[in-house]
Formats: structure tokens, sequence, C-alpha cells
């Protein structure tokens, strides 16, 4: 539960996949069913060690676990195929209450950012059923120009901030990910951690306060309330 020592912010910066939509279940199933392809059991590889992180880098890492030697690129367009079957086939739905909490805080004017470590193609494609993604006020993913890191380094954070126009430090952050916790406290976030069947609590302990989900978040914290 949260803290009622939860000091007030300015700005609320929200991951994408496993956080406001329930997409790690969905491509937890692509990489089962790619790696499948040869003869791979991809339930003995460790998968939180890629939640959060960018497509081409999981790519990288999965290939070189079971050693398939395949060219990133190459396997992320084979992989996106199946995620994005399965997305258009409407099998992707948001996490509880996430249709909530963010419309509330927008209509609050409080500035929103989405920070994902996946394409814009990606998020539009996962959020545009849900018509979530116009309420943020910036957007920073895997291809957003200019963005020089990603996830678990402090730039995608440090660069929606900047695109809001607050400070870092005034600013909240829901992640799902190890990597994309790092991410946002090494940026200055204070961060919530978003648990689920692929990312359980005990891989968040470095996020300030870990939620069950955001019906246990008190958007009063949040400064333009």
């Amino acid at each position: 539960m949260q803290s009622e020592t939860t000091p007030p912010f300015d700005a609320a910066l929200f991951d994408n996949d496993g956080t406001i939509v329930d997409t790690e279940r969905l491509l937890y199933r692509a990489w089962t069913a790619l790696t499948a392809r040869d003869g791979v059991d991809f339930t003995t590889f460790d998968y939180a060690r890629i939640i959060g992180r960018p497509d081409l880098d999981c790519c990288a890492m999965v290939s070189d676990h079971f050693g398939l030697a395949y060219d990133p690129a190459q396997w992320n367009a084979e992989y996106k195929k199946i995620v994005f079957a399965m997305i258009d086939g409407g099998e992707l739905t948001l996490r509880p209450y996430a249709a909530t909490i963010i419309p509330a805080l927008s209509v609050a004017r409080v500035p929103l950012a989405l920070v994902t470590s996946a394409t814009r193609e990606h998020a539009e494609k996962a959020l545009r059923p849900y018509r979530l993604l116009g309420l943020f006020r910036a957007v920073v993913t895997a291809d957003t120009p200019g963005l020089t890191a990603r996830k678990p380094d402090p730039a995608p954070y440090l660069m929606a901030a900047s695109l809001l126009g607050v400070d870092p430090a005034r600013c909240i952050a829901f992640e799902d990910s190890p990597s994309g916790v790092k991410s946002a406290r090494a940026a200055g976030c204070f961060v919530f951690g978003m648990p689920h069947e692929h990312s359980p609590a005990a891989n968040l302990h470095e996020a300030h306060i870990v939620l069950n989900s955001f019906a246990d978040f008190d958007p009063r914290v949040v400064r333009c309330f």
C-alpha cells in the first residue's frame, strides 16, 4: 500500500508494457512461440532479464542465450509479427484500474508522459483501443529522435521530464521491470513498482513503493490535485 508520507509531485510518468497494458503475458507467449520454431524451450530462460528492455536488446540476449545466432533486427521482425497479431486479435487488456487513474490525472491537468522501451508503432497499437495515448503530453519510445540511451539508463525519463518542462525529481514514475525502476530512479523520480506474474514484487525492490495495482495509488500525492 502507498505510504502516508509520500511527498506531492508535479507530473506522472508511465511505462507502458506490463504497467498500463498487460502486455508481458502476450510477450512471453510470443517468445515461447518464436523460440519453439528452433526446438527451444523458452521456459528455461529467465524472462525477468529482458522485461523493460528495448526489443533489439531482448532479441540479442535471447538469441545468444540459446546459441541461435540470429540477426537481432531480422528476428525482431518475426517476433513483432507474432505480438501484433495477438494485439490485433483483441488479446491485449489493460492492467486493473489503469483506465481510471490515467484519465483522472489527465482531467486534473497533471502533466503525463509515456516512457516505453518499445517503438512508437508498438505503443500506438497497444493503446489505441483504449484511447489513452492522446492523454500523454509527451511520449518517449525506443525510436524517439534524440534519445541517447535506453532503460536502464536514465535518459528516457530525463527526456520525458524535459519534454514536460518539469524537474525529474518532481515526477512520480510507474514501472513493472527492474530495468525500468533503475532508469526512473537514476533520473531522480519517485518510483512506484507495479508487479505482475513475470515481474514479482521481489524484483522491484529498488522502487520506493510497490503497489499491488493502480487501485492502491492515491492520486492526492500529485501536487496538481
